[in-house]
């Protein structure tokens, strides 16, 4: 169960997920789904590239730490 900030970040994540989609839906809705299909890759690549850049944030903080 999550405790004290977490209740934050979790509302935030749900938040900013049902925002995202609001949007992808209205995408859809206004253009081809081809085109919109194409752009929605790109999402891929930032969420790898934000995975990595928060992964190596991390491992600095935990060597920086020992």
């Amino acid at each position: 169960m999550p405790v004290g900030i977490e209740w934050f970040w979790l509302l935030m994540t749900g938040f900013t997920t049902q925002f995202g989609q609001f949007f992808m839906t209205r995408a859809y809705q206004s253009d081809k789904a081809s085109n919109v299909s194409a752009i929605s890759y790109a999402g891929i690549i930032w969420g790898a590239g934000f995975g990595v850049f928060l992964n190596v944030r991390i491992n600095l903080r935990r060597e920086a730490a020992q």
